[in-house]
């Protein structure tokens, strides 16, 4: 459950937090993007599944990544979470 100090945040604020080894601020963020992130992945892969393990993805990716944002755009403008993309195809091995 996600702490509700934490889901108050802007996502800048989340994003600095969880840069500094806050994983209940990355959680926040997750939550406030996994259903925005999962709708799109199911209207381009038309798979529940393939929807879900693309979320996933994206988050471990998000994750991986997250040193690396530096808080020049707004996560919704280009993308559904901060500074994420979608894969735009699914892997082979799901096909």
């Amino acid at each position: 459950m996600v702490n509700p100090i934490l889901a108050g945040g802007t996502d800048l604020e989340l994003v600095r937090q969880a840069q500094a080894g806050d994983l209940d601020a990355f959680e926040a963020l997750a939550s406030r993007y996994e259903q925005r992130i999962c709708s799109l992945a199911l209207r381009m892969f038309r798979q529940e599944q393939d929807a879900e393990d693309i979320t996933q993805q994206t988050f471990l990716s998000a994750l991986e990544h997250l040193n690396g944002f530096r808080g020049e755009v707004r996560c919704l403008t280009a993308s559904p979470g901060p500074d994420v993309s979608l894969p735009t195809s699914a892997p082979r091995s799901w096909s």
